[in-house]
């Protein structure tokens, strides 16, 4: 699988991503969230899902960020969602983006 030409876009993906779950679940959802995915021993899981459907959270925001539908998706394009999602998921949900340690 390629890999996305720059990380920037797994970054700003992942913000926008963060951004929309946070206005979209409240404070203890996001505080239940993190406390899960935190306990997870795999990424490959995210308790966002026991609130909403974060897949259409992610298209949204895969949308805004790279300017384009998310119908025709290739390679390329799977890699740099679940790398923003495992990104946005590492870094939590409760506090604003620019508060959380940096990945990597």
């Amino acid at each position: 699988m390629e890999r996305p030409k720059t990380t920037l876009h797994v970054s700003l993906l992942a913000k926008e991503f963060h951004a929309r779950i946070r206005k979209t679940l409240t404070p203890s959802e996001l505080q239940h969230v993190d406390k899960v995915n935190d306990a997870q021993q795999s990424s490959s899981t995210c308790a966002t899902h026991d609130y909403i459907d974060a897949n259409e959270e992610m298209m949204i925001a895969f949308i805004n960020v790279m300017d384009r539908n998310t119908i025709d998706l290739v390679d390329k394009d799977v890699l740099l969602w679940n790398m923003a999602w495992e990104l946005a998921q590492y870094n939590g949900f409760t506090k604003d983006w620019d508060d959380r340690p940096r990945a990597g």
